[in-house]
């Protein structure tokens, strides 16, 4: 049985930037890299304007509207 390996280590025992197993692995995980990131700011910008959307329909209610007036 082949020995183990350290974790962000090659075959050779030299340290990876990333600990990384392969390199195959690097070049996805940045090809991905811009998608992910336009997405995921995509969604913080979603939720913005939901959030805005929420507030100004606050602004416009009168102040003694609310649940726990009795």
């Amino acid at each position: 049985m082949a020995p183990l390996l350290a974790p962000g280590r090659d075959r050779a025992g030299r340290e990876d930037e990333d600990g990384c197993e392969a390199r195959g692995d690097r070049k996805v995980l940045a090809a991905r890299k811009p998608l992910v990131e336009k997405k995921r700011r995509a969604r913080i910008n979603e939720s913005l304007q939901e959030l805005r959307l929420l507030l100004a329909g606050a602004e416009v209610r009168p102040a003694g509207s609310g649940m726990g007036d009795a």
